[in-house]
């Protein structure tokens, strides 16, 4: 069987291994085949292959096109191959997740504009870089390279640019200044791509300018609560999606639907929508950072604490590793000090308010209409009474500590005072009641039937003589350990009467028939636990119980009363 299974293991393995191998030769073969199919083509040409292989999210083809082209401008030498070449590369960059890096090649591609101004597409490289400041949050760069391309692409007459161009500067403009007056310009861009149907670069692509649009149309409406509208433009933009199996647009779609339903209260809805963005997201990193943040919107409103934590912390670690500054994560110190707060970790809190009020003060100079928005929301401009009130507080909490600490300390002196004195007196109890079981067991301790006189004048002399006699065999046979025994009980066994048996109990012992049981059930208890191996490994109540107490507290107060400490101390101490 053990053979079996070790050569059905190396099967599976071996075939794993071929199927890699396999899979990576397929990749190298096509790899060679594309580079052989594209080694005489002009960049220009490479380049359209490259917007169609783009499209298709073919990763393998876009990067080789993108790698075959700086080759082919590097051996050329051609500002033209060199500025479609960086170009390319900053698109993938931007799909990719690799924010700066494409602001890089823009950088390099910006020089060689200059140089080559009859260049076919001027206003796509501005366009591009200010795409790629804007997925990093800067959006006083993204703005001024966004307007920069639309100024050329009006000297191009180029209307498609101008429609794109035009809706993305009203959505950076509505994020910084107003988002009313942004919302016009969406709509002001809708109507020209409506009437210029058939102009170049529109025919082709006019469902692709059309859903550009819609997104941002969607944003403004959300910006502005309109959230019914925002609703109604992103069901158009499904509908276009699934016209077109457009996952990207998809996912940014799904993402808005799911941020409005995170401002409406109706959590569950977001987070449905919002899980179906994160799984069709193809759009990188910078898609990822707003999912998260309307996630946590929702975890917090739902009084998920931890779960709102964890979503907070990838956030952070996505906005270290790109460097993002979009004004939305501001909510995030909000959130952050809101739920420390709702944790009663008040330090925290306290740190994240701070840390969020500088963010915000910092995003009022840039003159963010979002940060008002967010203030609103989470009453953010009141951070300095907060942070004063709740700061005040921490004082007075570290004023009562002190307090409490010093009354603490003098607490523990008196009580490891008073625990000592206990231990002592528990000590000097301990050993005198060795000391008299000791005795007791040398016969030291006479009887107390021995020490008493009978008074004859009383009670018959036989009769008593007689019931003392049974008593004695009675306590032999450890008689009073039946949790049953009761006066009537013994009165009957020595065939006698209940109050006459009392009175000889009374009279000889010195001591209730109650107290008499009792003492004798302590006193077995006692000289068990003491010479009985066993009993010492018994609990309190297993002991109680063999000496024929019901429960443990009747037996734990008698034998406290008797010997002035507990069975436990006893025990603990014989060991």
């Amino acid at each position: 069987m053990n053979r079996r299974l070790i050569n059905s293991t190396l099967l599976f393995i071996s075939l794993l291994m071929i199927s890699l191998s396999v899979c990576s030769q397929d990749i190298t073969d096509r790899e060679m085949k594309l580079k052989e199919e594209w080694k005489d083509m002009k960049v220009i040409d490479l380049f359209r292959v490259f917007d169609k292989k783009f499209h298709e999210i073919d990763t393998l083809a876009t990067r080789l096109a993108v790698e075959v082209m700086l080759n082919k401008a590097k051996k050329g030498d051609n500002k033209e191959d060199y500025l479609t070449a960086y170009r390319s590369a900053a698109l993938l960059c931007e799909r990719n997740g690799e924010y700066q890096k494409g602001i890089d090649y823009m950088n390099k591609a910006i020089p060689y504009l200059k140089e080559y101004p009859e260049y076919y597409n001027k206003a796509a490289i501005y366009d591009i870089r200010g795409s790629l400041y804007e997925s990093l949050g800067n959006y006083e760069e993204s703005i001024k390279n966004k307007i920069e391309a639309l100024e050329v692409a009006k000297e191009e007459g180029n209307i498609a640019y101008q429609i794109s161009l035009m809706s993305n500067i009203a959505f950076t403009k509505g994020i910084i200044y107003d988002t009313k007056e942004a919302l016009e310009m969406h709509f002001e861009s809708l109507k020209i791509l409506e009437e210029n149907p058939d102009a170049q670069y529109i025919k082709e692509e006019y469902d692709d300018y059309l859903i550009e649009i819609y997104i941002n149309i969607v944003k403004a409406y959300t910006y502005i609560k309109d959230f019914d509208k925002g609703i109604f433009y992103s069901n158009k933009v499904l509908k276009l999606c699934e016209k077109h199996d457009d996952e990207i647009n998809r996912a940014k779609v799904l993402y808005e639907l799911g941020n409005i339903y995170s401002l409406t209260g109706e959590y569950d809805k977001a987070i449905y929508f919002l899980e179906q963005a994160s799984k069709n997201n193809n759009e990188g990193d910078h898609l990822n950072v707003f999912i998260h943040l309307a996630m946590v919107r929702c975890f917090f409103y739902l009084e998920y604490y931890q779960e709102t934590l964890a979503e907070l912390q990838t956030i952070e670690k996505l906005k270290d590793k790109y460097k993002f500054d979009f004004f939305v994560l501001q909510e995030v110190y909000a959130i952050y000090a809101r739920t420390h707060l709702k944790l009663n970790n008040t330090e925290k809190a306290i740190a994240y308010f701070k840390q969020g009020e500088e963010v915000f003060k910092s995003n009022d100079e840039r003159k963010s209409k979002l940060s008002k928005d967010i203030i609103e929301r989470y009453n953010m401009a009141s951070f300095d009474e907060r942070v004063n009130v709740l700061t005040n507080k921490t004082k007075r909490q570290k004023t009562i500590f002190s307090l409490g600490l010093g009354i603490l300390v003098l607490g523990i002196l008196f009580f490891t005072t008073y625990y000592l004195n206990i231990h002592r007196n528990n000590k000097r109890k301990f050993e005198l009641l060795i000391t008299q079981l000791e005795q007791k067991s040398k016969g030291v301790i006479v009887e107390e039937r021995n020490a008493l006189e009978i008074p004859e004048d009383r009670i018959d002399k036989e009769k008593i003589e007689e019931l003392l006699n049974k008593l004695e065999k009675f306590e032999k046979k450890y008689g009073y350990i039946d949790q049953k025994v009761t006066l009537h009980s013994v009165a009957k066994q020595f065939n006698t009467n209940t109050t006459y048996l009392s009175k000889v109990i009374n009279q000889y012992k010195g001591k209730s028939f109650v107290k008499y049981i009792t003492d004798l059930r302590l006193d077995y208890a006692i000289d068990q636990i003491k010479n009985n191996e066993k009993f010492k490994l018994y609990t309190i109540d297993t002991v109680a119980r063999e000496a024929g107490f019901k429960s443990t507290i009747p037996f734990t107060k008698a034998f406290k009363a008797k010997t002035g400490i507990n069975p436990s101390y006893f025990i603990k101490n014989l060991k």
